[in-house]
């Protein structure tokens, strides 16, 4: 199986994703009772993108690794989507939600969204949820 990007430079990738989170967390310090559904939505959905990455960092399966950076890149960009969809205006000191998570990398996206369709057949929508069959 080919893989167009470097293990290391995922591993990198995926790194940086986890320090933007902790960095996230550090910052908020308090919460608006009118941001703590966005917030808990945000955070709950970051439990799901991130929770494979740190046994990933230590190990050396490139194929899992190459899925997680995937799933990553995937639930991400469905994270920013439902934001824009159900928490549009919502703010943590006055920066909306959405624009919080610009931080978070997106280097290798294309290339491994490209590795996935050749591994499955299956055609990556970016502007849905879905993917094309």
């Amino acid at each position: 199986m080919s893989y167009p990007v470097a293990r290391e430079s995922i591993k990198k990738e995926l790194a940086e994703a986890l320090t933007c989170h902790i960095q996230l967390l550090r910052h908020i310090q308090q919460i608006d009772s009118d941001a703590v559904e966005g917030l808990l939505f945000t955070m709950h959905r970051f439990g799901f993108i991130l929770e494979r990455i740190p046994n990933l960092l230590i190990q050396d399966d490139t194929e899992e690794l190459y899925f997680a950076i995937f799933q990553y890149y995937n639930l991400l960009a469905e994270l920013k989507r439902s934001l824009q969809l159900a928490y549009p205006q919502t703010q943590i000191y006055g920066t909306k939600l959405l624009d919080l998570l610009q931080p978070f990398p997106t280097h290798y996206e294309k290339e491994i969204n490209q590795w996935w369709e050749e591994l499955t057949g299956l055609q990556v929508d970016e502007t849905k949820q879905t993917m094309k069959l």
